[in-house]
């Protein structure tokens, strides 16, 4: 089986990313991470740098439960529907995972909707995921996020791991390795942990815009 991720980062791109790598654990799956850019003089070279980042990201939580995969940029001058439905007849994909986010009216009949494009032309079954803060549960909100737990005691740092195996754990036992640590890629979507002898927890989860209706 072989299944495509479009994924632009972003906390849609995350939960699809997360449900792909459990479908392709369940079926033994080949996973193809594909970030669309259109490339020309449009692209920003920010954008390029944060495209790879987020596509290390994807391989490491990828690699991290074994599973077999390429994480690619693809500049093909396409839209971003038209890559993913291109590269899925190309490579006989079996299932297309998106994450999608709300657009206004306005934006959909300027920018159109990748999500639909692809649901409409894609030769393979797709799985559309949504990110909705009002209605995610806690656990969800923290799934698959890389986490930096620093704390010089190795009790402390076994009990987190097991209360957290939902999360990518990184460990140290003083800041200054944990600083270190931090500085080292791919800590995309970074938190901290610090969980000291009075029990203080610090830990700042990525801003999220919430978008007014």
């Amino acid at each position: 089986m072989k299944i495509l991720v479009g994924y632009d980062g972003g906390e849609e791109g995350r939960l699809a990313l997360s449900l792909a790598r459990d479908t392709a654990v369940f079926h033994n799956a080949f996973v193809h991470v594909i970030t669309s850019m259109e490339g020309g003089s449009s692209e920003r070279q920010a954008d390029i740098l944060t495209a790879e980042k987020n596509l290390n990201f994807a391989k490491s939580l990828l690699a991290h439960a074994h599973i077999d995969c390429d994480c690619q940029q693809s500049v093909r001058g396409m839209s971003a529907g038209e890559d993913l439905v291109k590269f899925a007849e190309e490579n006989e994909i079996n299932r297309i995972f998106l994450g999608i986010r709300k657009k206004s009216r306005a934006q959909k009949a300027i920018l159109g909707s990748t999500a639909r494009y692809v649901i409409l032309k894609a030769p393979c079954p797709v799985t559309t995921v949504k990110f909705d803060l009002d209605n995610i549960s806690t656990q969800d909100l923290i799934k698959d996020r890389r986490i930096l737990v620093v704390d010089d005691e190795p009790d402390i740092l076994e009990t987190i791991e097991e209360l957290m195996d939902m999360c990518i754990l990184d460990s140290a036992a003083s800041f200054d390795a944990a600083r270190k640590n931090w500085m080292n890629p791919p800590m995309t979507w970074p938190s901290w942990i610090s969980w000291e002898s009075v029990g203080m927890i610090y830990w700042p989860l990525p801003r999220i815009r919430r978008s007014r209706h």
